[in-house]
């Protein structure tokens, strides 16, 4: 049995799951370097906010009016174009079960439990927030200092979390094929 070696990281920076699909599209490359991008600049965009608005309340006693909204739009925006990129590259927060007392074939079947929990989860919580976004718009719904609606952020949410189930769904796939 020869080992493969490690996988070559992609143009997002990432690095296919070890049994996961090793051939991925330009497209899905391509999404996963501009989510990256974004998730970096709201991170950036939420330290450089908070600075100017300690800044301005302890120098200027001038805050920023909407930096409260801002960060917190930025926040969303982050979390939500960073899940993709963790579900595609398994790098999730995992709780360890020890396995050593079960065989391979128990083990296998417990992880796949756990990918179709979190599959079913992934899409259940999509749906809702494709909802809640539906309902937000319909509400007009929108941020008080910034009067930005805030439905297209919720919809953002909602795909970036249907993708992930996506991701996951065919990591999982191609984790069984082997």
């Amino acid at each position: 049995m020869t080992s493969m070696p490690p996988p070559a990281a992609d143009a997002a920076g990432l690095t296919a799951p070890a049994g996961g699909p090793r051939a991925t599209s330009r497209a899905s490359r391509l999404l996963m370097l501009m989510l990256g991008i974004l998730s970096g600049t709201m991170l950036l965009a939420m330290a450089g906010v908070t600075s100017l608005d300690v800044g301005g309340r302890a120098l200027l006693n001038r805050p920023i009016p909407a930096a409260y909204e801002l960060v917190q739009v930025a926040q969303a925006i982050l979390v939500f174009a960073a899940l993709p990129l963790a579900t595609r590259a398994r790098i999730h927060i995992t709780m360890g079960v020890s396995l050593a007392t079960i065989g391979p074939r128990a083990a296998s079947a417990l992880a796949a439990v756990v990918d179709l929990v979190s599959i079913g989860f992934l899409a259940l919580f999509a749906w809702r927030l494709f909802l809640m976004g539906r309902y937000l718009g319909d509400m007009g719904e929108s941020l008080v200092f910034l009067r930005v609606p805030v439905a297209p952020f919720v919809h953002f949410m909602a795909a970036m979390t249907l993708l992930s189930a996506a991701y996951l769904a065919l990591a999982a796939v191609a984790e069984r094929r082997q």
